[in-house]
């Protein structure tokens, strides 16, 4: 998922950035910062890497914006390619990998439009909702379209993470649109009535013990709060009482 497109934006900048599938980071020393062949063969390679991701090859297309990355050519051409591979990263939801990319460049142009809502975009499937919330009602302060939905998206996720708080009624509504088997989006939840301790003795495990009187029906605990298949698939059977979350299916 690229993150949306934004009616303002800001140059391309910034330089660092994460090598590979790894998190090897590589140094800004070896970065130039003027017009090179380094940064004509880095925009060769961003532009190949673009097309693989446009075709659907996304491992492949990480490959080449990482050599692009890594080419030694100008700030702008290294930050362009770390933008390009955190949209990768974002289509195969390797959340944690786009956040190290964006954030690369964000060290050096703070205000960088198009990295501040690929981060923004992150930190939500991260289960960082209140960091996501402020990023997005930023950009939306400043035109960047749909970046009000998403604040609010975000403090819907805000209320799931920190009250438990989930709407049935939209995800129902979610679910009816969604072709992909299970939602990622939404935000696990542990009440407060709850804790996780460790052994009593050799042998006896960690368990879950109560911190205060509990009242029938309360939420205490969504690892993941909702789950659905599209309605063409065998559909889901209630989990049990003593699962973490609920399953349905449209």
């Amino acid at each position: 998922m690229s993150g949306g497109a934004a009616r303002r934006d800001s140059a391309s900048g910034g330089t660092g950035g994460v090598s590979g599938r790894g998190m090897r980071r590589f140094s800004v020393a070896t970065i130039e910062t003027d017009s090179s062949p380094n940064t004509a063969a880095a925009e060769a390679l961003r532009h190949k890497g673009n097309a693989e991701l446009a075709a659907g090859r996304v491992e492949d297309a990480i490959d080449l914006l990482t050599r692009a990355a890594e080419a030694g050519g100008s700030r702008e051409a290294q930050a362009a390619a770390l933008l390009d591979r955190a949209r990768a990263h974002l289509t195969s939801h390797n959340w944690s990998a786009a956040l190290a990319d964006v954030d690369e460049v964000l060290k050096v142009e703070p205000a960088h439009v198009k990295a501040q809502y690929r981060k923004a975009y992150a930190l939500l499937h991260l289960q960082r909702p209140a960091e996501a919330r402020v990023l997005f009602e930023r950009l939306a302060i400043s035109g960047v379209s749909d970046s009000s939905e998403r604040a609010a998206e975000a403090a819907l996720r805000q209320g799931e993470l920190e009250r438990g708080e989930y709407d049935v009624q939209a995800m129902l509504k979610e679910a009816h649109h969604n072709s992909q088997a299970v939602s990622e989006s939404h935000c696990e939840y542990e009440s407060s009535a709850i804790k996780v301790v460790g052994t009593l003795g050799k042998g006896a495990g960690r368990r879950v013990v109560a911190t205060r009187p509990i009242a029938a029906g309360e939420l205490l605990i969504a690892e993941r709060a909702f789950a659905w298949v599209p309605a063409a698939a065998p559909r889901a059977r209630p989990t049990s009482p003593m699962s973490s979350g609920v399953a349905m299916s449209p």
